[in-house]
């Protein structure tokens, strides 16, 4: 969402600086004071000016874009398109119009009208930057990933930023190239060294390429960039797991709750590493507490269930076995063998 109000903020910069003037003098000062609070985000202040334009000149293209614009920040999307609308019949070979109204549509989630939009506000300029980023998130959206690529890949040729890198980036990852990913967010770290997010998505991508150490080393930049950030002590517990140090996936999944106590995952995986270590009844105080958090995690109703079989307390764990179907029907089969192994690990346990 932030990437879209800041597309719309550099598409507004652009049309600003654009205005002409063949308006009625006091209509174009109106204008001017609408242009002038919608920078300062004076939404209600920059639609009243601009209607009270319109008022005086029905036909300022300028006054429908700014007050759609405003409109747009607002949330009130189908007014932002109909201003839009009224943009398009009296400028139509105009390109600011197509570009605001493709993200007003896009944000609406009207993706086959917002990619009309971006495919006419390039074909109108096909060398301004933003409308290729219009398309190539709307296309991402739709699934189409190489049209994606391709119009990031346009957008980069035009506007090398990190930003743009970091986008392509999340296509690739989406496309499964998880090697192309990391490139780009290789050069886009170049471009800004101290962008947390892009270690993080960087560290994901080799996550899921199962290089241990590359997520762990980029988990590490980011807590060294910014002690603090949740995200990393998670990604670097659940990575630390996967490679088998379940000592140093705990004490990780451990910092990452006392930054997110609210974070039901965090919880849930600490409880799977205390069950790992045969630590039931600590275990199942972390599943309750990501239940707290967040009453249809079906995971954490299984495991509880589990530790609470091995604590002999199987009324209230098949109070959890039930609640774990009603949430995850599909998994039946799955809950009955994990039930079986719990029964065969007590028996062996009490046999004499």
């Amino acid at each position: 969402m932030k990437r879209l109000f800041s597309l719309l903020a550099v598409s507004l910069a652009l049309f600003m600086q654009s205005l002409w003037a063949q308006t009625p003098r006091s209509a174009k000062d109106l204008i001017a004071g609408c242009a002038a609070r919608l920078n300062q985000k004076d939404l209600d202040g920059a639609i009243a000016d601009c209607s009270k334009a319109l008022e005086l000149d029905p036909k300022s293209r300028d006054a429908y874009l700014l007050r759609g614009a405003a409109e747009d920040l607002k949330g009130k999307l189908d007014e932002a398109i109909a201003d839009f609308d009224k943009a398009v019949e009296i400028a139509p070979d105009s390109v600011e119009p197509y570009r605001l109204r493709a993200l007003a549509r896009f944000r609406k989630n009207d993706l086959e009208g917002a990619l009309a939009d971006a495919d006419k506000a390039i074909e109108l300029d096909p060398h301004f930057a933003v409308s290729f980023l219009t398309r190539g998130m709307v296309r991402h959206k739709k699934g189409d990933l190489a049209g994606a690529i391709a119009d990031f890949s346009k957008l980069i040729e035009q506007d090398p930023s990190a930003r743009n890198y970091e986008g392509r980036a999340i296509v690739w990852l989406d496309k499964g190239n998880f090697d192309e990913a990391i490139k780009d967010l290789s050069v886009a770290i170049e471009k800004s060294p101290a962008a947390v997010g892009l270690y993080a998505i960087r560290g994901r991508a080799k996550y899921m390429k199962k290089d241990w150490d590359g997520s762990i080393a980029d988990s590490n930049m980011i807590i060294k960039l910014d002690p603090k950030f949740p995200g990393a002590y998670f990604n670097r517990a659940r990575t630390y797991k996967a490679k088998g140090d379940v000592e140093a996936a705990f004490s990780d999944y451990s910092t990452a709750i006392i930054y997110t106590p609210r974070k039901a995952e965090a919880y849930h995986e600490r409880g799977m590493v205390r069950s790992n270590r045969a630590d039931w009844q600590l275990a199942i105080e972390d599943f309750s507490k990501a239940l707290e958090i967040d009453s249809r995690f079906a995971d954490s109703y299984l495991y509880r269930g589990l530790m609470l079989m091995r604590n002999g307390q199987d009324a209230e764990a098949q109070k959890d076995f039930i609640k774990f179907l009603e949430l995850a029907p599909e998994r039946k089969a799955f809950l009955e063998d994990w039930v079986e192994k719990a029964k065969q690990a007590r028996a062996a346990k009490n046999k004499p």
